[in-house]
């Protein structure tokens, strides 16, 4: 997402942008595991730019409930994952937090349960606890699934 087009939706009145990203980019050897700081550091400019203009920022793992193309069923390292992830963001109340793009295909809907649970948890143990957390369900968050 290029400045010059934050710019020009936020004169245009939007006051919200949804930046996807890769699970496997930000913390790329294991869910436990650490972050990969060039990746955090572009993460984190365009996030503050957005927030920065006083519009919301959605941290959103596009990843489908899947790690590294495997579905995540390690609710302890999605925690963990995000525990990571949204420690980095934590301070700035314009961020958003998207527990994961569009699950699907899951093993069952407690899975999905489990894991936006195993979000919520993590996020808030890194010290976000009034940004909004959003959380979706199975067959690409249909409503007529859940």
């Amino acid at each position: 997402m290029q400045r010059a087009t934050i710019d020009t939706l936020v004169a245009d009145g939007m006051n919200i942008f949804r930046v996807a990203m890769m699970m496997e980019r930000l913390i790329p050897t294991e869910m436990t595991g650490t972050l990969d700081a060039t990746y955090l550091a572009a993460l984190k400019s365009i996030v503050s730019y957005i927030t920065g203009k006083g519009a919301y920022a959605i941290i959103d793992p596009h990843n489908f409930a899947r790690y590294y193309g495997e579905v995540i069923t390690d609710t302890a390292g999605f925690e963990a994952w995000w525990k990571t992830a949204a420690a980095e963001f934590a301070s700035d109340s314009n961020v958003i937090f998207d527990c994961n793009n569009e699950p699907h295909d899951m093993p069952s809907i407690d899975l999905v349960v489990q894991l936006n649970q195993a979000c919520i948890n993590g996020i808030r143990a890194a010290g976000a606890t009034t940004q909004n957390i959003f959380v979706e369900g199975t067959s690409y968050s249909g409503a007529w699934t859940w």
